[in-house]
């Protein structure tokens, strides 16, 4: 058996379809990941823009200086100190605008009084100059002082503003959040309605005493679980499960550099490539043999309808397990190379003080990667039952791409059940926010389960399912 699982294995490998899409796919993959590391971008105090490996370094300065726990306490002085700084930008904003207005209007005055003044200083200086020209030989415009200030200047407004104080509170202002917008937008995020960025969120905090952070967080936990009616809509036992969940979690929050482990978990939904990659290798397990017109033979040997059988199916995951690895492998190596691998035993709420799992970014790196190789798996099964039964191995991929990729193109449906059935898809199962950020849930009366367990009873069952059809339906092929 293990010979034949060799042999069907080299088979897959050999064929040239195989081997050109799943190199050219891991080359797209490692572009990728360099890119998401040449793009990062920082802004440093002094408003220049930094990218690359230095805005890494920068924002992990950044992020060491407010190490922690994210006490309620830290939480108020943070707010505060930002509230002060909108203020005072706002204050000189406001003074600016003022001083301009009354320069504005003293120019104006000083512009008519100073031309009547000139006017008139012009009549008596002809009058006494033409005097004492008789008198003295002098020329008439002797008598013009070039030292005098003009009507504009002797009437500037007494006290005015000095027109820097704007711009520093602005650079004070801007400095700041630069230094602190990561921190303080999770500590702000309880408050916000949607997507908001910090300046409009502040000024709504009362910071007056110390800010009921983690009661805010629950509040906004209670209404993420009452859910949206019609799109998506939760059951008495998964409100319950989910209002649980978050108050198992450790509180206060820890907070600290894990820039490695974030940009895995962003970055992790790119392993759909690696499926793609396993649906393009399985496509003619079965079916290249009916192209080839070689299925005949092979049920006609001892083992064709038994071992050869296996062996094909066991030679596919085994080179889907070896794709996804190494695939795995790129979008978890880059990353740590760069970033580091510190922070790996942060708490998810780090990220996000509303996640209700008690899980370290670590263990959530491991967590997506095991669903993954689950869906990775499901969807190498689901495309051998379609080789075994069509004949097209260019319908098998359009198929397979097509429920890998569906998510793009109906991201959110208006119904509950649609949407439910929707984040079992690949692509959705593979993203960070929908497996931990997002309550998604599914409850069988008392019985609730998470998307994360979802995900792997699903696609266990399509493989369990989808194998012993295959190989039914390879076996009992009717040679034409």
């Amino acid at each position: 058996m293990p010979s034949l699982v060799a042999f069907e294995f080299k088979k897959i490998v050999a064929r040239r379809v195989t081997h050109m899409a799943t190199l050219g796919l891991f080359v797209l993959l490692v572009l990728i990941m360099a890119l998401n590391i040449a793009q990062q971008t920082a802004t440093d105090a002094a408003g220049d823009v930094v990218s690359g490996p230095a805005a890494i370094a920068l924002e992990k300065e950044r992020a060491e200086a407010h190490a922690g726990a994210v006490t309620e306490e830290r939480a108020t002085e943070a707010i505060r100190a930002y509230q002060a700084l909108l203020a005072a930008a706002e204050d000189a904003e406001a003074g600016d605008a003022e001083a301009a207005g009354d320069a504005g209007a003293g120019a104006a005055d000083a512009t008519t009084d100073g031309s009547a003044d000139a006017e008139a200083a012009g009549g008596e200086a002809a009058a006494s100059g033409t005097a004492g020209a008789s008198a003295a030989g002098a020329p008439a415009d002797a008598a013009t002082n070039d030292d005098a200030p003009t009507g504009a200047t002797a009437n500037a407004p007494a006290g005015t503003p000095d027109p820097t104080a704007g711009a520093s509170a602005a650079q004070e202002l801007l400095a700041y959040e630069a230094d602190n917008t990561a921190y303080l937008g999770l500590v702000m995020r309880p408050w916000m309605t949607g997507y908001e960025f910090v300046d409009s969120v502040a000024p709504r905090i009362d910071a007056s005493g110390t800010v009921p952070l983690y009661a805010q967080v629950a509040a906004s936990v209670e209404a993420e679980v009452e859910g949206s009616p019609g799109t998506w809509e939760y059951t008495p036992a998964e409100r319950e499960y989910w209002l649980q969940k978050y108050a198992d979690t450790e509180k206060p929050a820890v907070y600290g550099y894990a820039g490695g482990w974030t940009d895995i978990l962003s970055c992790i939904d790119f392993l759909f490539l690696a499926i793609v990659a396993a649906c393009v290798a399985a496509a003619p397990v079965f079916a290249g043999e009916y192209q080839e017109r070689t299925v005949g033979v092979i049920l006609a040997t001892r083992h064709g309808k038994g071992r050869l059988v296996a062996a094909k199916l066991a030679a596919s995951f085994l080179f889907s397990t070896c794709v996804y690895a190494l695939f795995a492998a790129v979008v978890v190596g880059i990353p740590l190379a760069f970033f580091g691998a510190d922070g790996a035993q942060l708490p998810l709420q780090g990220q996000r003080l509303s996640i209700p799992y008690s899980a370290t970014m670590a263990q959530a790196v491991g967590i997506c990667l095991g669903i993954g190789w689950a869906i990775t798996l499901g969807m190498t099964a689901f495309a051998l039952l379609l080789s075994a039964r069509l004949r097209s191995q260019l319908a098998i991929f359009a198929s397979c791409i097509a429920v890998v990729m569906l998510p793009l193109f109906l991201p959110t449906l208006p119904s509950s059940l649609a949407n439910h059935a929707l984040q079992l898809l690949p692509l959705n199962g593979l993203n960070y926010v929908n497996l931990f950020s997002e309550y998604v849930s599914y409850a069988a009366g008392p019985v609730v389960l998470d998307l994360q367990s979802a995900l792997v009873a699903a696609y266990a069952v399509v493989t369990a399912l989808a194998v012993p059809l295959a190989a039914r339906a390879f076996r009992r092929h009717q040679v034409q």
